[in-house]
């Protein structure tokens, strides 16, 4: 299947740019020893709160999400759009934005496999959390592959703008933040302040990361789990539309342009 290679020529491609990826690694390894460093003395100070046990496997979790819904899709599309060549795509026996979703799919999975999954796995056995893993089940793996496409559509729809603004990156530059903030990403929603919270339940970035962690680290029922997982397909089917309506106008500003 030709999307298949896309996939597999993505992953590919990463695996050549050896330097790249040891300062990636070296990242990670700071990145997850500074949070585990901060949340352990806001555990000793809020022990009533939050345990540090439960930061843990947050962090560890986050980090396994992090890697396949965190790609640089904006970037991406943008300079395809801004070197002409989305027209020659656009008339490929393929679809553009299948194509995208691929090059964003291999690399999220070349990072989860090669950077952040041997990293996770050492700092859970070093922190004594290697039982999290026995709790990974399917609407876990589900709701990460929807949070993932919920990151890729929406992303997309602002990539798309640059038919109208050659410069998007900032609308990524944006989007991350947003994400950064809304998500859980950095603390967990339950720990929003009730304004912050309320925003949050209205805007779909919390499915992108902290659903499908809390699939494995809350106590949900069966219902509560399918429904969280139908708001996640609810989003993401909203950017997709929203993307085809961008999508069409965009390629008629293409073009009237002569492109």
């Amino acid at each position: 299947m030709v999307y298949l290679e896309y996939i597999k020529n993505a992953f590919k491609s990463q695996m050549y740019y050896r330097m790249n990826w040891g300062m990636k690694i070296m990242g990670i390894i700071l990145s997850i020893f500074l949070q585990l460093c901060l949340w352990n003395v806001l555990a000793d100070d809020h022990s009533d709160i939050v345990s540090m046990s439960y930061m843990v496997e947050y962090i560890l979790l986050g980090c396994m999400v992090k890697s396949l819904t965190a790609s640089n899709v904006v970037d991406l599309v943008n300079g395809h759009i801004g070197s002409g060549q989305i027209a020659m795509d656009m008339i490929k026996p393929i679809r553009f934005q299948l194509y995208m979703f691929c090059e964003s799919l291999g690399n999220g999975l070349f990072s989860c496999l090669f950077e952040y999954f041997p990293i996770v796995v050492i700092f859970s056995i070093f922190m004594k959390s290697f039982g999290l893993w026995g709790r990974i089940d399917i609407f876990f793996l589900a709701s990460t592959f929807l949070g993932l496409c919920l990151y890729f559509v929406l992303a997309y729809c602002l990539a798309l703008t640059g038919f109208w603004w050659t410069q998007t990156w900032i609308l990524g530059r944006f989007l991350n933040d947003l994400v950064g903030l809304f998500s859980g990403k950095m603390v967990p929603v339950w720990m929003f302040p009730e304004a912050l919270l309320a925003v949050s339940r209205c805007l779909p970035f919390q499915h992108m990361y902290y659903t499908p962690i809390s699939m494995v680290l809350e106590d949900f029922t069966l219902m509560q789990k399918c429904s969280l997982l139908g708001v996640q397909l609810f989003w993401c089917l909203f950017f997709l539309f929203l993307g085809k309506v961008i999508e069409r106008r965009g390629m008629y500003r293409l073009q009237v342009q002569g492109g």
